[in-house]
């Protein structure tokens, strides 16, 4: 039953992805590389201290590919926002330890409610939050799994929650992106009525 939201959420942008979204490289980029997500979700490469899934990778590298077609400047302060991101998603997985009445409402809620708010103050652009989001999530659960590692002498990179967070903060940027474009669309087409008002 593991990974339930995760493949849900993923066939359901593919789908989108696929018979709904506007015809352009960065559909046929996204229908592959949602499908190659799916496929290796099973998958797991381990040794003795590390465990790696290839679909963190996959996510991980979808993050710094997003970063690399943003340009100039823009390209360096969605770095730094993501490198800092990082940092504060691995001091809340570290928070679950020592303070779990934070989470009351739920993981994936609290960060979801948590980085949401931040990365719509922070980023302005679609791309740019995507690569934030996968940027910052995969880069924090190595951190976290590096301190974490004395304690339990495993590096566990691609749990279920964590796939799950990145996929359900994609399916939540993914589609107010669209909302908006419909608000604009709609916008565009309604006319204002002319009054004619004495003068």
């Amino acid at each position: 039953m593991s990974g339930i939201i995760y493949l849900t959420l993923l066939w359901y942008l593919w789908l989108f992805q696929t018979f709904l979204a506007s015809k352009d490289k960065f559909r046929l980029l996204t229908t592959i590389f949602i499908l190659w997500l799916i496929i290796t979700f099973p998958l797991e490469w381990s040794t003795e201290t590390v465990i790696i899934r290839p679909s963190f990778l996959i996510l991980c590298l979808a993050g710094f590919m997003l970063l690399a077609t943003c340009k100039g400047r823009k390209k360096w302060r969605t770095f730094i926002i993501a490198a800092a991101f990082a940092f504060l998603f691995a001091s809340m997985r570290m928070t679950e330890w020592y303070e779990p009445i934070l989470f009351l409402f739920g993981h994936y809620f609290t960060y979801a409610f948590s980085f949401s708010f931040l990365l719509f103050i922070f980023s302005k652009h679609f791309k740019e939050r995507l690569s934030i989001v996968t940027i910052a999530s995969s880069a924090g659960e190595i951190l976290y799994q590096i301190h974490l590692y004395p304690l339990t002498s495993t590096v566990y990179l691609g749990q279920d929650f964590i796939l799950q967070y990145i996929i359900l903060m994609i399916s939540f940027i993914y589609g107010w992106n669209m909302l908006s474009v419909l608000l604009l669309h709609l916008q565009r087409l309604i006319s204002p009525r002319n009054i004619n008002l004495p003068q």
